[in-house]
């Protein structure tokens, strides 16, 4: 039920022991804590990896891109989706998520 504010339905009590991920484990210790920097440093080192692991593709699809039409169709889809890529991990920083400030509670 505590999804609902993030538009998914409910559907029901779930059985214990489900993956969760490696992010939500690391944000409820964080929150149990009050040490917050674990999870700034896991986050940081995803978005760092995939970033990084993104733009090398690009690069080696680039060297290509001339050789035909398929090799640039694989570049322009690299580079298009590096693009919208960033735009959405910069949407997610910057959106307004609930509970972020005392400016997102609802009276």
């Amino acid at each position: 039920m505590h999804r609902a504010g993030e538009g998914a339905p409910y559907t029901g009590l779930k059985p214990p022991g489900l993956d969760v991920g490696p992010i939500t484990p690391v944000a409820e210790r964080a929150i149990a804590s009050g040490d917050c920097e674990p999870l700034r440093r896991l986050l940081a080192t995803e978005v760092k990896h995939e970033a990084q692991r993104r733009f090398d593709s690009l690069i080696v699809l680039g060297a290509d891109r001339e050789q035909d039409v398929a090799h640039a169709r694989d570049y322009v889809e690299a580079m298009h989706g590096l693009q919208v890529w960033a735009n959405n991990v910069h949407r997610a920083v910057h959106g307004s998520g609930r509970g972020a400030t005392a400016e997102h509670r609802r009276d």
